[in-house]
């Protein structure tokens, strides 16, 4: 295993007809997300905007925060 908690990124592939470009989501639901599909730019600035109580906190922090967050705890080893 390598010192860099971070080198396994480099051997993973992406998902089929996949861009590395992009982050996508599909089918979110949480509070008023109702099965949402988006793909979003990496290494880009992007803004959620909308009305008061549409989705925009549920879609930043417990949908793609949540979900890295997930994903950089499973990356560290056991021991």
């Amino acid at each position: 295993m390598s010192e860099n908690p971070a080198a396994f990124l480099n051997d993973l592939l992406p998902y089929p007809g996949h861009s590395q470009n992009t982050i996508r989501i599909r089918g979110a639901r949480q509070h008023n997300l109702k099965n949402i599909d988006l793909e979003l730019p990496r290494d880009r600035l992007i803004v959620f905007t909308g009305v008061s109580g549409s989705g925009k906190s549920s879609l930043a922090f417990d949908t793609i925060f949540a979900e890295g967050q997930r994903r950089y705890v499973e990356s560290l080893s056991a021991y």
